[in-house]
């Protein structure tokens, strides 16, 4: 067994005077030379000894031990040494909500908000509902995003979320030794112990079979606590290696029992049992060196030889002397080691430094314990323990499967899970989920059929403005202009408005609406049928329907205005009639800049000297087109707004073309409403002879009038006419009117047709009894109509292609 040689005795030796014998020089350079090696060694004073093998980590992961005051570990960042345990401090700086980065919480978010990965609470964009690319989870690993609060990934069991990336939190609640999960440990067991799930304890049963001592020549086994050998009488076990220790009591020179003198004899003298004395007087002649290649004769103190330079002379025999010097572990150069190192390191036999021993048995994913990897893992998995298992995913997520059979979460009550997001089955409406059958109206859920009646009321436009239902006619009683407007989603009145003048007699009625800049609305009418009746444009308040102010056109002969339009550059056109007289009165146009200080209207006279009606305008792309009779014929007539000119009144505002059916219908025949689809100017209305009426629909070139197709639409024997029209999605044009006009309106039916590009009828919808006046088509499906039924007027919504409730 190889022996670590270590002296006491160095002192003496240093202190002595010795008087330098002739030819022992070589004898004094291996004395040096032994001395010098023999301080780097480990010290033997009292304590120093036993401190090293004492040394007390129990139970500790940091700190100093109780026993020699050396370290036992340093904590990680963001923790602190309590009694030798690492405890995770938490960080709630500027952070009210979230983590803290110990697997606690800084604070929780009140009701309605949610935290973010800054730690802040935020409220959620409601608009997330319709637009998925709202969500921002780019550059975050886990936690909420900051606009949708969709999850953005989830971290693992022993990891928490901290601004947004997942971070190791060390787990050591119960633990007393082993790793804590982040690279660090949770405490160091004793001598003889070893560590299993958490705790020291003894080692098992089978350790004699397992016994390892390594290097270790003394002492036992640091895993088992089993022997590794024994020193003899002289020696003492030092970290596994047997070291002598020698002792010059009562010797002046010689050997101290480990290879070291004890002091050197004076000149002349010889060293006899550990004293100095006068050699014999035969020397040199009687010098015994048989059996010694070094060091002295015993009987002259002659030199026998010399050693090399990593040996040492002992009983004059040389001895190899371990070369430890700045080396923890590794081999001796004497066939034996400098240390062993501890358990979970290694030796690196070139430095002589004990290192960490990686270690991935059992593990194919993950740390090795030593910084390095034992793997990665494929896409769509991670590591969990060391080993790759299925990587939930909840990213953009708000539900259903996680990839892993697990949740992302459940929908509310009646909302499903598609493609991972909540989604209403019918129709989101807001923060609303509206069901099968309803309509969305202004974060409102409606319904896409109702029907109401007004009494004592006939409505002849309807105007859709901002997304508010405005209706216009005349009050029934006392004959006077009305304004409704009306909830979209039931059909109620919200607002009504009569408006009154001393000109006011039968027949009143008030025309179409428009939006001006500002949010006022500009409307047209006429006050009666007597000689001395009125035509009016007025300002109203759009929430009152109250007269902000009215300009009079003109009074007497019966004149009426029943439409008007706003052009692209700004300039609003009126249409009626100058008068009752049919050698005066004619189809009007008005371009007006309405002056509300002298409250008149500025502009042109369309067309003088035949008796007709301008029922409609429709102003687009640098036209304004006006609709109506002519001459007892329907007609359409193109104006370019340019061509007309601005700030003299009264002038002839030349027409651009007027365009009349062709063939020509017998009896009399007029447009009643005017649409633009197809690319052609559509104009609808009716012939009328004796008692027989078509309804018609002719298309006309918008650039010259020149007539493109024709459609009439005559189901009874009786008159069949149209009204009121609209253009659903440039594909099919809605026109109400009657089937079989009669001045009973319980024998007439309102009926809205469809008529297509091919100037085909697609479908009929039945309104029941009464006249149906106007349609408008509300672009989702649905559409409003005017029907002037028995007892009063009625507002029907149902959808475009029908049925649409009927009056109870």
């Amino acid at each position: 067994m190889t022996r670590l040689i270590l002296t006491a005795s160095l002192a003496l030796a240093a202190c002595a005077a010795p008087e330098v014998m002739p030819g022992a020089d070589g004898a004094l350079e291996a004395d040096a030379r032994l001395v010098e090696d023999a301080a780097s060694l480990p010290p033997t004073l009292d304590g120093a000894l036993s401190c090293p093998a004492a040394t007390d980590c129990e139970g500790r992961a940091c700190g100093l031990d109780p026993v020699c005051g050396l370290s036992c570990g340093a904590c990680p960042s963001r923790h602190r040494c309590d009694e030798g345990r690492c405890l995770c401090e938490p960080d709630c700086a500027g952070r009210v909500c979230g983590d803290d980065a110990c697997g606690g919480l800084c604070g929780a978010c009140d009701d309605g908000a949610f935290c973010g990965n800054d730690g802040l609470c935020y409220f959620r964009n409601p608009d997330c509902d319709i637009d998925p690319s709202l969500v921002a989870c780019e550059g975050l690993d886990c936690g909420l995003d900051p606009v949708c609060a969709q999850l953005c990934g989830i971290c693992a069991p022993n990891e928490a979320c901290r601004d947004g990336h997942c971070v190791c939190v060390p787990l050591c609640d119960g633990l007393a030794c082993g790793g804590d999960g982040c690279g660090g440990v949770c405490g160091q067991c004793g001598p003889g112990e070893i560590c299993e799930a958490g705790a020291c304890g003894p080692p098992p049963v089978i350790c004699p079979e397992a016994a390892d001592c390594g290097a270790q020549l003394c002492g036992h086994d640091p895993i088992c606590g089993e022997p590794c050998g024994a020193c003899q009488a002289h020696e003492s076990c030092l970290q596994g290696v047997c070291v002598c220790v020698g002792s010059c009591e009562g010797r002046a020179c010689g050997d101290d029992g480990c290879g070291v003198p004890c002091g050197i004899c004076p000149a002349g003298q010889v060293c006899d049992a550990g004293r100095c004395a006068d050699p014999p007087a035969q020397c040199p002649e009687t010098m015994d060196c048989a059996g010694r290649v070094c060091g002295a004769d015993p009987i002259c103190g002659q030199p026998c030889g010399e050693c090399a330079v990593n040996q040492l002379c002992r009983d004059g025999a040389c001895h190899c002397l371990p070369q430890c010097a700045g080396r923890e572990c590794g081999p001796d150069g004497c066939g034996g080691a400098c240390d062993v190192c501890g358990g979970g390191e290694v030796c690196q036999v070139d430095s002589g430094r004990c290192v960490c021993a990686p270690s991935c048995v059992g593990r194919q994913c993950g740390g090795d314990g030593c910084g390095g990897s034992c793997g990665g893992c494929a896409p769509g998995t991670m590591c969990n323990e060391g080993r790759c298992v299925c990587a939930p995913s909840c990213l953009n997520r708000a539900c259903g499967d996680d990839g892993c059979g697990g949740s992302c979460g459940d929908c509310a009550p009646g909302l499903r899970c598609e493609a991972g997001r909540c989604l209403c089955p019918t129709l989101t409406c807001g923060e609303a989920c509206c069901a099968q059958g309803q309509a969305c109206e202004a974060g409102r859920c409606c319904a896409r059929s109702w029907r109401v009646r007004f009494a004592n009321t006939f409505y002849r436009d309807i105007s859709w403005i901002n997304g508010r239902l405005y209706l216009s006619g005349r009050e029934g009683v006392r004959s006077l202009p009305r304004y409704s407007r009306i909830d979209v989603c039931d059909g109620q009145r919200l607002t009504d408005s009569v408006l009154e003048h001393e000109l006011a007699a039968h027949n009143a009625v008030a025309g179409a609406l428009i939006p001006l800049p500002g949010g006022d609305l500009l409307t047209v009418g006429s006050f009666g049928e007597t000689a001395n009746g009125s035509a009016y444009w007025a300002r109203l308040n759009p929430d009152t329907l109250r007269q902000v102010w009215m300009g009079g056109l003109w009074a007497g002969q019966r004149p009426e205005l029943w439409d008007l339009a706003l052009d692209p550059a700004g300039r609003v056109w009126m249409s009626g009639t100058s008068g009752v007289d049919p050698a005066a009165y004619a189809p009007q146009i008005w371009a007006i800049t309405g002056r509300e200080e002298t409250r008149q209207a500025c502009g042109w006279n369309g067309s003088t000297g035949t008796s007709g009606l301008g029922r409609r305008l429709l102003a687009q792309a640098g036209w304004v087109y006006l609709g109506g009779s002519k001459g007892n014929q329907l007609v359409a007539q193109g104006y370019l707004a340019g061509n007309c000119p601005e700030g003299v009144a009264p002038c002839a505002c030349p027409v651009a073309f007027e365009a009349y059916p062709n063939p020509a219908p017998p009896g009399y025949s007029e447009a009643r409403a005017l649409v633009m689809g197809w690319g052609q100017l559509i104009a609808v209305g009716f012939a009328i002879q004796e008692d027989q009426g078509q309804g018609r629909v002719y298309a006309f070139n918008p650039a010259t009038g020149a007539q493109t197709s024709a459609f009439a639409w005559d189901p009874s024997p009786a008159r069949d006419l149209l009204f009121g029209a609209d253009m659903i999605a440039n594909q099919s044009i809605l026109a109400a009117g009657i089937e079989g006009f009669n001045e009973d309106r319980a024998r007439s039916r309102a009926r809205v047709i469809a008529i297509s590009a091919e100037a085909q009828l697609t479908r009929v919808v039945d309104l029941g009894p009464g006249y149906a006046y106007d349609v408008k088509a509300l672009g989702d499906g649905t559409m409003i109509v005017l029907v002037d039924a028995p007892g009063g007027a009625e507002v029907v919504r149902c959808p475009v292609e029908g049925p649409c409730p009927l009056s109870p």
